[in-house]
């Protein structure tokens, strides 16, 4: 097999692992701003500063609906 198809193959394989893990991050970090705004009553603006996302980011986990 050609050196170079394997290592893009090695490369793709390990960007496809990096997004799989993004993603799982991205959910669990989603679960905890609507556990910080739901249970602990923070505000988008303070969620924002204390994780440091922007207000509209926070607004778009919190509505996930108004993502559009």
């Amino acid at each position: 097999m050609n050196v170079t198809v394997q290592q893009a193959r090695e490369a793709q394989r390990a960007a496809q692992q990096a997004r799989d893990e993004a993603k799982r991050h991205q959910q669990r970090r989603d679960l905890l701003v609507r556990a910080l705004h739901d249970r602990d009553r923070y505000t988008y603006a303070e969620i924002a500063k204390q994780v440091g996302l922007t207000p509209e980011t926070v607004a778009k986990i919190i509505n996930p609906q108004q993502r559009r």
